[in-house]
């Protein structure tokens, strides 16, 4: 049904009260559209109250929240527009994110989480009054989404939201986390981000819960508010207590400061649940806590304490669980690229050394050499002494490859009696040097036999690439390297042969 326009932005709270009855666009779309009009730097109040009087339900609200002992005005205003007026833009926007914010609670069930958002909104507020602040309202506007995080994760797990924040307010990252979720200060900033609000105040969203206070304004009066606001919540009221004191003294904020927002919080959350016309009931004051505190006290700071002890160590033991998998995997990682019995680079490990090192050259327009070399006659030495003899002499060949070869350079089995040195940085010249010096040294390299030392002689192909556009010459510049050693074999082994093109 379309809506009957509205010929001026000011009505009285009996036409709302009319108008209301239509209920075309929920609260909640009204006020995100009033968050995201506030956001803008050059909107007005008349232009906000202009938006709000488009639905009556959010003027309604407007006029409770002016009203209500939030705003304390001293005296009732029945006018949409003066009342928007005294609120001013951010004031609007606070309402707009308180009901954003209750109707991310829902109607059922998560009560206690609202009264937790709510808590911490009115804890911020007086506490920025108290330190002298000019602008409290985005003070209002940090701590009524300190706690949002959890209400996002009440959408999916409800009884364990509320569980959770009805724990200790210090613990519920330790249980959040333990739970697999994302913490609730990284959601709750994830939710000021996704509606606009300013780097600063996401900023003090993700670090309320940070261990040491805070320098900047923003931040330490959110960090403030979340351990004032824990007074009233898990039971244990002397040591919330003397953490919320311990606090205010690092802000500067005096003990008769910090009793007077104590004795104003519950008072001002009770009204904020009958402006939002959720129940969260009544908010009970420090007396009557204490009286429930000594009789829950014990039971529940052995039940948490012992919960959260366990919780931190299972994420501890989690952590280091992750921890030795990575290191297996990268020792898996390695034991897959290493030739077993010689300790040299496999095929597997070659051809990915291989492409690296031909971007780099590509990259750098420089030279890579490939030295590939293969042990002349070692059918015949399996042959005549058996394979354990022909292990130790590809094991004295590996361990002469690597003997000779500077750090940057790979040099690895390839298949077989077949190795192959990658050599980056060097012109064909270079790898002339290396495989000349490798093929005077190997009938050198000795190894036992049963009826006298055991030695060996190989041949060697060398091919050489240059950047740029090399990147992708691996199968090329292998053939060209391969036609040589094959050549060299031709010739009678024991040689050298190298690629000219």
């Amino acid at each position: 049904m379309p809506r009957t326009s509205v010929n001026r932005s000011s009505f009285n709270v009996s036409e709302a009260k009319s108008w209301s009855q239509r209920k075309d666009l929920p609260v909640s779309v009204a006020a995100a559209r009033i968050v995201q009009a506030a956001l803008r730097e050059d909107v007005s109040v008349a232009r906000l109250a202009e938006l709000a009087a488009q639905d009556p339900a959010f003027a309604l609200k407007i006029l409770a929240f002016v009203n209500s002992p939030l705003c304390g005005m001293g005296r009732h205003i029945d006018d949409v527009l003066h009342a928007a007026t005294l609120l001013g833009v951010r004031g609007l926007r606070n309402l707009g994110l308180s009901l954003v914010v209750s109707d991310l609670a829902g109607r059922t069930g998560t009560g206690p989480l609202l009264a937790n958002c709510a808590r911490r909104a009115v804890a911020a507020r007086l506490l920025a009054s108290a330190l002298g602040e000019r602008d409290v309202d985005v003070h209002f506007t940090v701590g009524l989404l300190l706690d949002s995080g959890l209400l996002l994760a009440a959408r999916d797990f409800p009884e364990l939201a509320v569980e959770i924040g009805s724990s200790p307010a210090a613990w519920r990252v330790t249980r959040e986390r333990a739970c697999g979720w994302l913490p609730h200060p990284e959601k709750g900033a994830e939710l000021a981000a996704s509606h606009g609000l300013s780097a600063s105040i996401v900023h003090a969203l993700r670090h309320h819960h940070d261990r040491d206070p805070p320098n900047d304004r923003l931040d330490a009066v959110a960090w403030l508010a979340e351990r004032v606001a824990g007074v009233f919540e898990g039971g244990d009221l002397e040591r919330h207590r003397n953490n919320a004191a311990d606090a205010a003294r690092a802000l500067c904020v005096s003990e008769f400061a910090l009793n007077q927002v104590l004795s104003q919080i519950p008072e001002q959350v009770t009204a904020f649940g009958e402006m939002l016309d959720r129940e969260i009931g009544k908010q009970p004051g420090i007396d009557s806590l204490r009286e429930r505190a000594q009789e829950e006290l014990v039971r529940l700071n052995a039940q948490y304490e012992s919960l959260v002890w366990s919780l931190e160590a299972t994420i501890a033991k989690k952590e280091q669980l992750e921890r030795e998998l990575r290191s297996a995997n990268e020792r898996l990682e390695r034991l897959a690229s290493i030739d077993e019995l010689t300790g040299l680079v496999n095929r597997r490990g070659l051809e990915q050394a291989l492409r690296r090192d031909l971007a780099r050259t590509d990259r750098d327009r420089s030279s890579l050499s490939v030295v590939m070399m293969d042990v002349d006659h070692f059918k015949k030495v399996n042959d005549n002494w058996g394979h354990q003899i022909g292990d130790a002499v590809l094991t004295q060949v590996g361990r002469l490859l690597l003997d000779s070869v500077r750090v940057s350079d790979v040099a690895g089995r390839y298949g077989g009696e077949e190795f192959l040195c990658l050599l980056p940085g060097t012109p064909i010249e270079g790898a002339l040097v290396l495989a000349e010096r490798l093929r005077l040294a190997l009938p050198l390299q000795t190894v036992p036999g049963p009826e006298g030392s055991v030695s060996v002689t190989a041949s060697f192909g060398v091919a050489a690439v240059r950047g740029p556009g090399c990147r992708n010459d691996a199968t090329s510049l292998l053939h060209r390297a391969d036609v040589c050693l094959y050549r060299a074999k031709q010739e009678g082994r024991n040689r050298v042969a190298w690629d000219t093109t």
